[in-house]
């Protein structure tokens, strides 16, 4: 790099050397400079310039040297920033330092054709009294003045060619003409280095400017930074406390579902004991269809049987009355049988004395046989007497005892001829006496079987008690817990209803604290986009200063080796022939010291003059802008030590914006995630409420089917009762004929309908009842329905 550097400045010195110096100092400075220094020779005094020439001139060194060490130990850590923010202001640092090192030679020029300055000042630098302040002085001015290396060489060649020729006359005017062309080059430079003095002190105001502007830009930017942190911390803390809400409504939501998992289960269960309750009652209303089927079934056969014993009752009451009693009373006992199912008991007894009557019958039957064939045996033994008689009478005619004899056998003929027909008579009544006692055989058979049947129904009967008995116990047990389960559903929809409250609340809530959390953000991005815009301002502020370093860096690496190139020039010089003119130019240069002197004091005045002005009015620009300064100079290492804390207060304020923009991420990222859990969430909390209202709707019709269930099997149970009352013989009819039940029955409708009217016409007045009694309208209407025929 210092080779490179080495390259690039000894083309630069040559071309400016070669074409700038010669053109630039000849055209542009004769012209301009000329007239502005007649300007300020008529304003100011040859010291004052003389004292800013040397002050700038000095503490351009100083800078330079402070500089240097300081970019030596601070260019591992800012390298490239310096490089770029010194870089532009250093340029027109150089070019502001030429111009006055001009001006200043050409303010000397008068004092030259007085006193030669030039071996006054070589002497006091040979001799030593030349104070330290003025050698960087002289080296500035070798630096500025790139015209002195070809006149010095040209110089020293004449030197060592004519030294021994020429006078030392015409040596002196030939040094003091080139020295006078070299004095004027300086005051050209010394006038550019005004120029630049005033530039720089231009630059110090703006960057001081620029500085406390910076400063309160930080100050602001910290301030807001503070309220953001509080305003986020707040937040913060209320998003915590959002969180622990939500927690808690969390678990509280979570108690709620369990609960809810927990009736559900209950409700299911309940409704699985429901419908194996519904199960087997349908199963014994079912046996109990089939038990009246069967009973039906056997009343059917019972008419059968009746039926067919009233065809053998009329086939007997033709034998005998009693026969047609016995009939009578089967009849009868079938009608009992038709209406009671427990009277064949009786018809057992009943036939038992039938059949008594039938054997009695039967015995008179055999005992008048047996009279019958007794007077059989009588008349044929009067027939023989008879027959006897005639024979002994010997065929001859009697008187009327004969003729009484004849008219008794006629009758007796008669007489036989009506037994032998009443016998055949019974004997065909005997044949169907026989076929009725076989019928009867099998109707005895029929009837043991129909009284086994009936003992086997009694028994069936009996179980099918017990087991209403029992269902009517389950039932009561199933009533009783379903009050309880009442109960518990009562209490749950009064718990829901407080949780649907607190839920409601806490959305509420929700909704409010994320519309303010949401104004806040809004206000937030807005204050951070103001930041971002503020911070990129700044950083396009912080890159122009980084430029101008940088090209400072380079203006004074530039100067750096023009200094060394003047040193080595000046060690070429010294060191070659022609020291008697550099005697000469050193006396000379002691006496410009002297004057010099007297010139630093005046400038030393004017110096602390300026400062005082200086002061002034940066106390003016410092009370226009609201702020204080110290009235201290600002130098180039307080105003880079400032700029290295400005750019430090800049890197942290960029990073606390950097963080704070992370944490507004992050919190927008958190506020995501918020809202779709809340989303979520009340979608399940809408889920729950929309499952609730249709568990709410399933057990408001649950209970109502529980009641229709229960009245129904009140109804039923009535009917049961009143059927066992039947079958017990112990039921006593209201009405005793049709006639009156359907007038009973038309005068029940007439009320049903005289109560629906009503019930129409009052919740067409009260509309607030309808819900309470749309249900008895329901009932009524069904009610009606069922009724008619």
């Amino acid at each position: 790099m210092e080779e490179e550097t080495e390259v690039e400045l000894e083309g630069e010195m040559e071309g400016e050397m070669e074409g700038e110096m010669e053109g630039e100092i000849e055209g542009e400075i004769e012209g301009e400079i000329e007239g502005e220094i007649e300007g300020e020779m008529e304003g100011e005094t040859e010291g004052e310039i003389e004292g800013e020439i040397e002050g700038e001139i000095e503490g351009e060194t100083e800078g330079e040297t402070e500089e240097r060490t300081e970019g030596e130990t601070e260019g591992e850590m800012e390298g490239e920033m310096i490089e770029g923010e010194m870089g532009g202001e250093m340029e027109f640092l150089g070019a502001e330092e030429d111009k006055q090192v001009f001006y200043g030679y050409m303010e000397e020029e008068p004092a030259r054709y007085s006193e030669p300055p030039y071996p006054e000042f070589i002497s006091e630098e040979m001799s030593g009294k030349v104070r330290p302040e003025s050698l960087p002085d002289i080296s500035q001015e070798l630096e500025l003045s790139p015209e002195l290396m070809s006149p010095l060489e040209s110089r020293g060649a004449e030197f060592e060619g004519s030294s021994e020729m020429v006078d030392p006359l015409s040596t002196v005017s030939s040094g003091s003409k080139s020295l006078d062309g070299e004095i004027e080059a300086y005051k050209k430079s010394i006038m550019k280095e005004e120029e630049k003095n005033e530039k720089l002190a231009g630059i110090l105001n703006r960057t001081e400017t620029e500085a406390s502007l910076t400063q309160k830009m930080t100050a602001q930017c910290l301030s807001r930074h503070e309220v953001l942190q509080n305003e986020f911390t707040t937040y913060r803390l209320t998003l915590q406390d959002a969180e622990d809400a939500l927690s808690k409504g969390q678990v509280e939501h979570t108690a709620v579902t369990n609960e809810l998992h927990a009736i559900h289960q209950a409700i299911r269960q309940e409704q699985d004991f429901k419908r194996h309750t519904d199960t087997s009652i349908t199963d014994k209303l079912q046996e109990h269809v089939t038990s009246r089927k069967l009973t039906k079934y056997f009343n059917q056969l019972l008419q059968k049987l009746q039926k067919e014993k009233t065809t053998m009752v009329t086939h007997l009451s033709k034998i005998d009355g009693d026969i047609a009693q016995a009939t009578l009373n089967i009849t009868n006992t079938s009608c009992r049988l038709e209406m009671h199912q427990k009277t064949l008991s009786e018809l057992d007894k009943e036939v038992k004395e039938v059949n008594e009557l039938i054997t009695n019958s039967e015995n008179e039957i055999s005992r008048r046989t047996i009279l019958i064939e007794r007077k059989q045996g009588l008349i044929n033994t009067f027939n023989k007497q008879l027959e006897q008689i005639v024979s002994e009478l010997g065929g001859e005619e009697m008187g009327p005892l004969e003729v009484e004899i004849k008219r008794l056998t006629k009758l007796i003929e008669e007489h036989t001829a009506k037994i032998t027909q009443t016998q055949v008579s019974w004997l065909r009544l005997q044949q169907e006496l026989v076929q009725v006692s076989q019928e009867r055989e099998d109707q005895l058979a029929t009837l043991d079987m129909l009284s086994k049947e009936l003992n086997i129904m009694e028994q069936k009967k009996l179980r099918t008690d017990n087991k209403i008995d029992q269902e009517k116990k389950e039932q009561k047990e199933i009533s009783c817990h379903m009050k309880d389960l009442d109960n518990d559903l009562k209490n749950l929809n009064v718990l829901i209803n407080k949780k649907r409250g607190s839920s409601e609340d806490l959305q509420q809530s929700n909704f409010v604290a994320e519309n303010e959390f949401v104004r806040t953000l809004k206000m937030e991005e807005r204050e951070t986009i103001r930041m971002q815009e503020k911070l990129d301002k700044l950083l396009e502020e912080k890159e122009a200063l980084l430029n101008s370093l940088v090209e400072a860096e380079h203006q004074i690496m530039l100067w750096e080796k023009k200094i060394q190139l003047a040193k080595e020039m000046r060690f070429v010089v010294d060191s070659e022939a022609g020291q008697t003119e550099i005697r000469a130019m050193k006396a000379e240069i002691q006496r410009m010291k002297v004057s010099l002197g007297k010139l630093l004091k005046q400038q030393e005045k004017m110096i602390r003059d300026m400062e005082m002005a200086v002061a002034r009015r940066e106390a003016i620009v410092v009370q226009a802008e609201g702020q204080s300064k110290t009235k201290k100079v600002l130098t180039r290492s307080d105003f880079h030590h400032k700029q290295v804390e400005l750019r430090r207060k800049i890197r942290e304020v960029y990073k606390a914006t950097e963080e704070s923009s992370k944490t507004i991420s992050e919190l927008e990222a958190s506020q995501k995630l918020l809202s779709s859990t809340l989303a979520e969430k009340q979608k399940v909390l809408v889920a729950i409420e929309r499952e609730s209202d249709k568990i709410d709707a399933d057990l408001e019709h649950l209970t109502a089917l529980k009641r229709q269930n229960l009245s129904e099997i009140v109804l039923l149970q009535t009917r049961h009762k009143h059927l066992q009352d039947v079958m017990d013989g112990k039921y006593v009819f209201l009405f005793r004929s049709a006639k009156s039940l359907l007038m009973e029955e038309k005068r029940l409708q007439d009320r049903l309908a005289q109560l629906g009217s009503i019930l129409s016409q009052v919740q067409q007045e009260y509309p607030q009842f309808q819900e309470t009694l749309h249900k008895v309208s329901r009932k009524i209407a069904s009610k009606l329905q069922t009724t008619q025929p």
